[in-house]
């Protein structure tokens, strides 16, 4: 299983379209960066900086995210490798977590890189990140690293079941992009009251990370918040591994 994960890595961090995300995501940084070191007016500072670049690091685990997941499905799909390593030994079930091990490591890899950058970048355009703004910075890249393994591991069933990519990844925009949180917030808000009563929203993977982020940044840990993305998780995984062998698979 080791060698099985190491080699997917590799293929999918050499991948063509995950270095052109990851060059399209660090120019949009870094314009977005320069455009607001001569456009916004005031004290040019860390916060002003954020708010600068808050627009593209807003969508970062959607955007990676999807192209991660490109990445280490799509050549596999094609290529049929899960058939070569279920052909050698590899079960199931070893498959579906190297795969969504895959996902994590190489968007965890990614915003890494972009962590190290945004830094970087701050203290090269004069507003440098220190202190509490470097720590909540931290814990936005944090999140959106669970934003993005998570969304993953709730489309991981279908990308195993149909074995393509089109459905999948539209599930993961939708998801991802927060249109069916913003939905059910509305339903909260201007629904039946049956349903208003409900508050659906709050049993969202969005509304457990924006709760834990903002635990996080005052100091605190919500055990609540880290149960709920900790279901997301478990329960995307054993749906994918019970669909999946239930799957036959072309040799």
């Amino acid at each position: 299983m080791k060698q099985y994960f190491m080699a997917d890595y590799r293929r999918a961090m050499t991948c063509r379209s995950h270095l052109v995300e990851i060059v399209l995501m660090a120019v949009a940084v870094i314009l977005m960066a320069v455009w607001g070191r001569f456009t916004i007016d005031g004290n040019w500072n860390a916060v002003s900086y954020l708010s600068a670049i808050s627009f593209p690091l807003s969508f970062m685990a959607m955007f990676l995210g999807l192209f991660d997941i490109l990445a280490v499905f799509s050549e596999d799909f094609k290529a049929k490798t899960m058939q070569v390593a279920i052909g050698r030994g590899v079960s199931r079930t070893q498959v579906v977590l190297t795969k969504l091990l895959d996902v994590a490591m190489v968007l965890l890899t990614d915003l890494m890189l972009f962590f190290v950058l945004t830094v970087g970048l701050s203290w090269v355009i004069g507003a440098p990140l220190t202190g509490s703004r470097l720590v909540q910075h931290v814990i936005d890249f944090l999140v959106q690293w669970l934003d993005g393994i998570g969304y993953t591991a709730v489309v991981l069933s279908l990308l195993f079941h149909l074995q393509s990519m089109l459905v999948p990844i539209l599930l993961y925009l939708i998801l991802s992009g927060r249109a069916v949180y913003a939905i059910l917030r509305l339903f909260t808000f201007w629904g039946p009251e049956w349903l208003q009563k409900l508050h659906l929203d709050n049993y969202t993977l969005d509304a457990f990370l924006d709760t834990l982020r903002t635990h996080l940044v005052l100091g605190q840990l919500n055990p609540g918040a880290l149960v709920g993305i900790a279901v997301y998780l478990v329960l995307g995984t054993v749906a994918a591994v019970l669909v999946f062998r239930k799957q036959e698979l072309e040799f």
